[in-house]
């Protein structure tokens, strides 16, 4: 089932279990001479003042979720980009990956937005799951990096675009 959070709303311990993964693998990238277990400890501390501090901020920011049987399963984020908005954040549980979710997340989601909304994504060139999975949502490549929101260009990534 489809739902939308906000920061009253959100279950932090099941966000953090469906983002486990980068967590991890940011706090090991920022925070390298720390132990793993300070390592996760301030990566999941930047992960919520991220939340708290900056997303949650923007009363148009949208944080959605697919659950099933009270779990997160899979989740995104919507925030003003461009011309539309920038679905960021994808990401499935490992043990649910395979299954459709991203693929459910991301059509529910786009059936809820007004007709002719441009949504955006900025996908790494070597993720092909995610790739894939926009594809088959209908996403086509746009450019062949990504400008993020600050400006910034990452030419490791490209961007796609799917018009509602």
């Amino acid at each position: 089932m489809l739902i939308t959070v906000d920061l009253d709303s959100l279950d932090f311990l099941q966000l953090k279990a469906v983002y486990a993964e980068g967590i991890e693998e940011n706090g090991a990238y920022f925070y390298p001479n720390a132990s793993r277990e300070e390592q996760l400890a301030l990566s999941t501390r930047d992960f919520w003042e991220y939340l708290t501090a900056n997303y949650f901020l923007v009363p148009e920011n949208r944080y959605w979720i697919w659950k099933e049987s009270g779990q997160y399963i899979s989740a995104l984020r919507l925030e003003a980009y461009s011309d539309g908005l920038l679905l960021e954040a994808l990401e499935t549980r490992p043990a649910f990956r395979q299954k459709g979710f991203a693929k459910k997340l991301i059509e529910a989601v786009l059936k809820q937005l007004p007709s002719g909304t441009k949504v955006y994504s900025q996908v790494s060139k070597h993720n092909v799951a995610s790739l894939a999975t926009h594809n088959s949502c209908g996403f086509s490549k746009v450019m062949d990096f990504a400008v993020e929101p600050d400006g910034t260009i990452a030419e490791e990534d490209i961007t796609l675009c799917k018009t509602t």
